[in-house]
């Protein structure tokens, strides 16, 4: 399938309600081992959709690719179809039309970023290649604050919000 946007409904936030087309409950946080089929089975139980936010680990240059590929297969033993997740704003896309600034960070970020960095296009292909109803997100920047309001998004152009 193709990666399509996420609902503006839908909210990662512990406890928010996550909507279903089968029924409504509130959303549940599990700690596992992402790699793990045994582990995955158990969390996919009774599951509508997967949202993760799987940070990247230093030392372990194939986790987002070798995570991708046990959720797609357990998440296809168990009739769970939509998956959300976190990728990184220097991935490259086809269909990307980013700005000469963005494509000169994109750059730097997949020069200097080591094995994690490398590891996201091999992670967006396992998607690509799936039956999912597939979203990664390319957030260019998160930063702790208060919410502002001000969101410009785009699948493949690169957006800016400015304050005034």
């Amino acid at each position: 399938m193709r990666s399509r946007p996420l609902p503006s409904c839908w909210s990662a936030l512990p406890g928010a309600p996550v909507p279903s087309t089968r029924r409504r409950h509130e959303g549940r946080r599990h700690r596992t081992d992402s790699r793990t089929r045994a582990d995955l089975d158990r969390v996919l139980a009774d599951t509508d959709a997967v949202v993760s936010a799987l940070g990247p680990m230093a030392k372990e240059g194939s986790l987002h690719t070798d995570t991708a590929t046990v959720r797609v297969e357990a998440m296809g033993a168990a009739g769970v179809t939509r998956s959300v997740g976190v990728s990184g704003a220097g991935m490259d896309v086809p269909g990307d039309q980013k700005s000469l600034s963005v494509r000169l960070i994109s750059r730097a970020i997949q020069t200097q970023g080591g094995e994690v960095v490398k590891d996201k296009p091999a992670e967006h292909a396992v998607y690509a290649a799936s039956d999912l109803d597939w979203t990664l997100v390319r957030p260019p920047q998160l930063v702790d604050g208060d919410p502002t309001g001000q969101l410009e998004h785009d699948a493949h152009r690169s957006t800016t919000t400015s304050d005034g």
